[in-house]
């Protein structure tokens, strides 16, 4: 659940390719307000020509933090609310309890409890370690499982534990996270002893500034889908790119050098290749 966004490294829009067929099949577009996401669009796009639209809105308290989100999916022209996470009241041990609710084909237009999620840390404002509560029927929550992370020396999440209490018994799921020297993620592993496994892996490409444009997804080794990004300005240092001395260095890997280089070669700098003598 991310918190807030910076008004630094704002993703504008993205959309993602088949790369065999070079068919759109998924756009994004957000919309900022004084550095937080408040709307993002979703639209999917099938082989038969038709397409799902859906939209979240955010919510906020005075001090930014993230209150509630509501689900919309397009149906027949209008907008129709499709799910609901919102913060409620601390438990008895002052940790975050976040609810879902959505709807089904059982209660069409009516929202019902999902799932909670009792969060007990974070890592990069996203939910780390946590317990999981699914409705009893009765009103009340009944213990589902857990999910405990674990943080890299870069404090990015390595990887997650997810155990499951099901009727036949105890289910363990580990998800595994690397990243490349831009913190990007590059692979993503899941392991269950429930379904199918994934491996899924990125091949990251970058502007002159060092934001990420472009990502050749693979899963299992097959290449599955191109994604591109926008970003918007990073206003809180436009006025600093304006000046080439102090504007940032970038090898012809991407990657973002300590200052103007003295050693001979080709660099990138204000976005265009440079000649250092």
């Amino acid at each position: 659940m991310a918190m807030t966004a910076t008004a630094q490294n704002q993703m504008l829009s993205s959309y993602t390719v088949d790369p065999t067929t070079d068919e759109k099949t998924w756009s994004y577009k957000a919309t900022y307000e004084n550095g937080l996401l408040v709307k993002d669009y979703d639209t999917y796009y099938y082989s038969d020509g038709t397409e799902m639209e859906c939209k979240t809105l955010y919510y906020y308290d005075s001090q930014g933090k993230l209150q509630k989100t509501e689900n919309y999916d397009r149906v027949d022209g209008e907008w129709v609310i499709s799910g609901m996470v919102g913060l409620i009241e601390p438990d008895a041990e002052g940790h975050e309890v976040w609810v879902t609710w959505t709807t089904g084909e059982d209660n069409p237009g009516q929202l019902v409890p999902y799932m909670k999620h009792v969060i007990l840390s974070y890592c990069n404002n996203d939910a780390m370690d946590y317990d999981a509560y699914l409705p009893d029927g009765d009103g009340g929550w009944v213990f589902y499982g857990t999910t405990r992370g674990e943080k890299n020396s870069q404090g990015l999440l390595a990887s997650q534990v997810i155990t499951v209490y099901w009727s036949d018994g105890e289910h363990i799921s580990t998800m595994t996270y690397e990243y490349d020297s831009h913190n990007k993620l590059t692979r993503e592993t899941y392991v269950t002893d429930v379904f199918s496994a994934y491996d899924t892996t990125y091949e990251n490409f970058y502007d002159a500034d060092g934001n990420l444009e472009k990502r050749n997804v693979y899963d299992s080794g097959e290449w599955t889908s191109i994604q591109y990004y926008t970003w918007g300005e990073r206003t809180a240092i436009q006025s600093v790119k304006d000046s080439a001395a102090s504007a940032p260095w970038f090898d012809l890997n991407g990657r973002q050098l300590q200052g103007k280089p003295t050693k001979k070669g080709i660099y990138i700098n204000k976005g265009k290749k440079t000649v250092v003598k």
